[in-house]
């Protein structure tokens, strides 16, 4: 097991690394100059040298990455180019939005999903099948800005039910998290009924039935519980997508988070920011993956002896 666990634990310094890499390469490849696009217009050759030796951008990439890197796992992810705010504040700024929305997308994706894939997988009505059919459908084709237009223009607009822009607390988390659950619920909702269909047809779940265990126990607690574990990976996977569709829907429902954060750093060419924002976001998604390692241990035992 601790064997286990430290191969791991490697895997995840390897993708943040690789992770790390990737950004700090694509991040110098957009055209623009930071120097310049801090100075302005007006700035002569002389200043934006001087603030380019003072960004330390003069020196050859590969000595930037290496400070980068070492400051990186010290906690210190740099300055802001744009407002000479330390990037880790920044961020700590933003960070709780952009997690209570995904945490939010995901709490209604899985629990939606789950429901909705059940059902699929155990009706034997048609209508209900062909309804469950369709909104797996219909989940992935909504875009997310879209569905969460709609939202806006219904429930905040016409019924005013609930805040739809800024941060004021749960009644403002309710339409964006909607959005950003519609398309993870579907992807879900299709894996659970697959997994479902497949695990009812398992002959531990025949045995169960022919010792007349109710129908209830037999679908909960025999065949949902050796589903789960392909739902499990999908979720996990779904959280960095996620991550990425807050970018989307915090700039829909104008919320403070990482999202609007990185799109602001990005058109003002802060690279530091940028930077930040894709490692931290990488980090919360490495260790949810890394979690969900062993949770499929306690589902099934089995695989942590293979």
């Amino acid at each position: 097991m601790a064997s286990q666990f430290y191969g791991r634990a490697l895997a995840l310094l390897t993708v943040l690394l690789g992770v790390s890499l990737a950004t700090f390469l694509m991040v110098h490849a957009v055209p623009g100059d930071p120097a310049f696009a801090l100075l302005g217009d007006q700035a002569t050759a002389e200043d934006i040298a001087r603030v380019r030796r003072d960004l330390g951008l003069d020196r050859p990439l590969p000595e930037q990455y290496a400070r980068y890197v070492i400051r990186a796992v010290q906690g210190d992810l740099g300055t802001s180019i744009r407002t000479g705010q330390p990037v880790i504040q920044a961020i700590g700024q933003r960070f709780s939005s952009t997690i209570y929305l995904t945490l939010a997308a995901i709490f209604l994706s899985t629990i939606t999903g789950l429901a909705v894939g059940i059902v699929a997988a155990v009706s034997r009505n048609r209508f209900v099948e062909f309804f469950i059919s369709v909104f797996p459908l219909v989940g992935l084709s909504l875009p997310t800005f879209w569905s969460g237009l709609l939202l806006i223009t219904l429930f905040g607009l016409v019924l005013k039910w609930v805040p739809v822009v800024g941060d004021a607390g749960l009644r403002s988390l309710v339409l964006p998290a909607i959005a950003l659950a519609l398309p993870t619920s579907a992807v879900v909702a299709r894996m659970t009924r697959t997994t479902m269909l497949a695990t009812l047809g398992e002959e531990f779940v025949r045995t169960a039935r022919a010792k007349g265990v109710p129908r209830h126990l037999v679908i909960y607690k025999h065949a949902l519980k050796a589903a789960l574990i392909p739902v499990v990976t999908v979720v996990s996977l779904q959280f960095g997508a996620l991550l990425g569709g807050a970018i989307v829907v915090e700039s829909v429902f104008a919320r403070p988070g990482l999202g609007r954060l990185a799109v602001e750093a990005i058109l003002a060419r802060d690279f530091p920011v940028v930077q930040g924002v894709v490692l931290v976001s990488a980090v919360v998604f490495v260790l949810v993956n890394f979690a969900a390692e062993f949770l499929y241990s306690a589902l099934d035992p089995r695989i942590s002896k293979s």
